[in-house]
């Protein structure tokens, strides 16, 4: 784990991200997405329905039986979930192949291409590159200069993906911004 924090913290000095609070809520949120270890969604397989129901809002109309039978298989549930959203082609496996990887969870053929093209790796053509310690945090600051407008912890916190509570609680908590910065976001 230790490399993958320092990657993080060598991702956001080669991108001049020096502000404290912006470094500590980068930190954060990789520790709340991640535990700072990048990889794969895998399955929803053990996930209670109704988490499912409150993370996914394509599977609330979905009976349990239909979302039990769903989940049971991976690639048909990240089909189903992102499939034919955020250039993600529908009647593919888009969904399964661009399912959240990374420090972020980076999801969505178009984030994978915008933000691979930002940081110059085909993650197109290779999306588990987003796994790769380096390149992975590379895709982490890479997403906050794209997407982060500058207005504080809440929006940073805002534009990386949903939040359900106990998302929300781990990037708040204050064990990860302490380790790099000190500091707690404001």
């Amino acid at each position: 784990m230790a490399d993958n924090k320092q990657a993080l913290i060598d991702a956001m000095n080669q991108a001049g991200i020096t502000d404290p609070e912006e470094r500590a809520g980068i930190a954060a949120i990789a520790g709340g997405e991640s535990g700072f270890q990048p990889g794969s969604e895998v399955s929803y397989a053990h996930t209670d329905n109704v988490r499912i129901h409150r993370i996914f809002s394509k599977t609330r109309d979905l009976s349990d039986d239909d979302l039990d039978a769903l989940k049971a298989d991976p690639v048909a549930f990240f089909n189903f979930v992102y499939g034919g959203r955020f250039g993600n082609v529908p009647g593919t496996d888009d969904g399964f192949k661009y399912r959240g990887r990374g420090p972020f969870q980076l999801t969505f053929k178009d984030n994978y291409k915008r933000i691979g093209d930002a940081i110059g790796q085909d993650l197109v053509g290779n999306p588990d590159l987003a796994n790769d310690p380096v390149i992975g945090a590379q895709t982490a600051v890479a997403y906050i200069l794209d997407r982060y407008d500058g207005s504080g912890w809440e929006a940073m916190k805002a534009c990386v993906g949903f939040n359900t509570a106990d998302i929300a609680a781990r990037k708040d908590t204050t064990c990860a911004i302490r380790f790099f910065v000190g500091v707690t976001p404001s």
